[in-house]
């Protein structure tokens, strides 16, 4: 028999500290699909703050472009050497990758 799969846990509050940091942004509109279309910024905030309410966000400036860019910089500032997940739509990924791309070409 197949012993019952148990959710995870998380040791208490006291043994293990999560500091959330999180950006929102809106990702590059795919090219030849215009009913593609990001939540705002804003909005993610929002429910972040309902969601988590002690985590730390940075909301993109939508008349900026690169938003990624500035995302990118902004956690780098925050956790130098820590752990920095990009998550969210597959549009946001292939930005993610054409960034990538970018510095390949482009080192800073």
């Amino acid at each position: 028999t197949l012993a019952p799969i148990l959710p995870p846990t998380l040791p208490s509050e006291s043994l293990l500290k999560i500091n959330v940091k999180v950006a929102c942004l809106r990702f590059t509109p795919p090219e030849g699909m215009p009913w593609v279309k990001s939540v705002g910024p804003g909005d993610l905030r929002d429910v972040i703050a309902t969601l988590v309410p002690d985590a730390e966000v940075w909301v993109g400036d939508e008349s900026v472009p690169n938003q990624l860019d500035h995302a990118l910089e902004w956690a780098a500032e925050k956790d130098g050497d820590g752990l920095v997940i990009v998550a969210g739509s597959l549009y946001l990924v292939a930005d993610f990758y054409r960034y990538l791309r970018h510095e390949e070409i482009h080192p800073v």
